[in-house]
């Protein structure tokens, strides 16, 4: 069964997150201020797995941008930041 669930994500420069592991990640908003939510389509019957969410502000140096996928960039607090927020995929 497939449903939609919300994420909590701390500003800070990798997280991670445990998330059944058949997902599709839909979108990230600043919900109240500086309180990130992350929303992903997940096969709740899928085991957990660990994913790695990382922010980068605009200007900061990226490591290993090749294995980054982007999901989301935005303005928050009221148009004064840009955070630019990336999943971690590993390259087995």
């Amino acid at each position: 069964m497939h449903t939609i669930w919300k994420f909590p994500l701390e500003l800070t420069d990798t997280q991670e997150i445990s998330i059944p592991s058949q997902y599709e990640l839909l979108d990230i908003i600043e919900q109240h201020p500086n309180k990130f939510m992350m929303w992903a389509v997940v096969n709740e019957q899928a085991p957990k797995e660990i994913i790695k969410i990382e922010i980068y502000g605009t200007g900061h140096p990226i490591k290993d941008i090749i294995s980054l996928k982007h999901i989301k960039t935005l303005c928050a607090s009221n148009g004064i930041l840009v955070w630019h927020f990336f999943e971690r995929i590993s390259h087995d």
